[in-house]
């Protein structure tokens, strides 16, 4: 069973946070009260059909990631040819042409955190405060949205209310949770990003390192904030245009 915060469901409707939260109060949508915070089944939206579909078939894992860092490269300089799945895979030129036919037909990019959602399981979780600052000093880590975005030297992308993401492999995440008493909780102000064992195993991620921009971009076009939002999607659609110019000189 999903359930979603009021801003996650009001981004899935595409309705105002305000006028959720009004129709959860109402009792006009499934949603129910804990503490001072609403969630919302996001199941029986579903049944009620009061989900607006997000344009664009998501995508593999795999491909998800070859995407990304195709993508990365017009955000700043590939350090080599052999970084990520891509590079791996790059003599693969079927794998290729497929990359450059889905770039060619992807949806807008104000949609990328839905069409790219299998690169990693998101789980929202909570952790004390205090111990957030281990957290991004923790190997097993990768900070990803806005610590990666300001690390990129893409410039400030700080929101009134910060939400701290990190992606970690799936062979880690329980141990991540025990270590910290970390417990999955929809107010939580953490969104552990869980990336597939077999992916995380292929990408050259240095331990604690940042994401690559690219990745932070699409965190942050899913941001309840909605400067965030505008600048993630302009910066990759740049991002896009740069990097398709970069592969024609090759």
């Amino acid at each position: 069973m999903d359930f979603y915060s009021i801003e996650e469901a009001a981004r899935m409707m595409r309705l105002h946070p305000a006028h959720v939260r009004r129709l959860a109060r109402e009792g006009q949508i499934p949603a129910r009260k804990i503490g001072e915070r609403w969630i919302v089944d996001g199941d029986a939206l579903r049944q009620r059909n009061l989900l607006v579909p997000s344009p664009g078939r998501a995508v593999s894992p795999e491909m998800s990631w070859d995407i990304l860092t195709f993508v990365d490269c017009g955000l700043q300089p590939c350090a080599s040819s052999d970084s990520g799945l891509l590079g791996q895979r790059s003599a693969d030129r079927r794998a290729r042409h497929r990359l450059r036919r889905l770039l060619a037909e992807a949806p807008a990019t104000a949609t990328w955190a839905y069409w790219l959602r299998r690169r990693a399981r998101a789980q929202r979780v909570w952790v004390h405060p205090g111990v957030i600052p281990r957290l991004a000093k923790d190997p097993r880590l990768h900070p990803g949205g806005e610590s990666a975005f300001e690390a990129a030297g893409l410039g400030s992308a700080r929101a009134t209310a910060s939400e701290h993401v990190f992606y970690v492999s799936e062979a880690d995440a329980a141990d991540v949770l025990h270590d910290y008493r970390g417990r999955q909780e929809f107010s939580g102000s953490v969104q552990l990003m869980i990336i597939p064992t077999a992916i995380a195993g292929q990408l050259n991620l240095a331990p604690g390192a940042v994401v690559p921009a690219a990745v932070a971009l699409v965190d942050l076009v899913a941001s309840p904030d909605a400067r965030q939002r505008r600048l993630a999607a302009d910066l990759l659609e740049s991002a896009i245009a740069e990097a398709g110019l970069a592969a024609s000189r090759h």
